[in-house]
């Protein structure tokens, strides 16, 4: 739990990066993402190649790499995919951690409202329907990848079996709500000794990046 807060922390301070308004060194930022498209892409591939998604949203945030830009725009799919992956991401820190009641309420409905879309946007249909197919190959696996890491962070973090961190796809939104609600509460109510003792003996879980 605390290497995932760690990680998350930092995710999201690249992340307000893209929040900030433009600044000269933004337009140096967008020139030279122009300037080294090629290796940029090559590393952008490597990180979609070793499902290191994360590491994806980092690089080019830092880096102001957008799929507006022409060297940049076969990504667009992905990009947005593994957008709403690391939106989600976000969220459930927030979720384990709120800062008030406030926060507590708001972030697990964002929460629950930013599965669901990372849902619809690793489903192939929602690209057919897009008319971006001229990737399918790289955009189901992907999606693919992505979806097996979110079901290990919620079988990690949430207790949830194998089988229910599966079918949460398929679920009713209502439904899937419901049972993450109930899971997050009876996380909230666990002890600080139980957490911790959670955090050193984490077990056989595998790796969530």
């Amino acid at each position: 739990m605390a290497a995932l807060v760690v990680l998350v922390i930092l995710l999201t301070l690249v992340l307000a990066l893209r929040e900030t308004a433009w600044t000269r060194q933004d337009q140096e930022l967008k020139k030279l993402a122009q300037e080294n498209s090629a290796a940029w892409s090559a590393e952008m591939d490597r990180l979609i190649g070793e499902e290191d998604y994360l590491g994806y949203e980092q690089f080019t945030a830092a880096h102001r790499i957008g799929t507006d830009q022409e060297a940049y725009r076969r990504f667009y799919p992905l990009d947005y995919m593994i957008g709403q992956f690391t939106a989600v991401y976000s969220d459930f820190v927030q979720v384990i951690y709120p800062r008030d009641d406030y926060v507590k309420s708001y972030t697990t409905e964002s929460f629950c409202e930013n599965l669901d879309r990372f849902y619809k946007v690793t489903e192939w249909d929602y690209w057919v329907q897009s008319g971006q197919t001229s990737r399918e190959t790289e955009i189901r696996a992907a999606a693919e990848g992505m979806d097996g890491q979110m079901q290990a962070l919620l079988r990690a973090h949430l207790g949830l079996s194998s089988e229910e961190a599966e079918s949460l796809r398929g679920m009713k939104k209502t439904k899937r709500d419901e049972l993450l609600q109930e899971r997050i509460n009876a996380l909230r109510e666990q002890s600080p000794e139980d957490t911790e003792a959670e955090e050193e003996d984490p077990g056989n879980e595998e790796n969530v990046h």
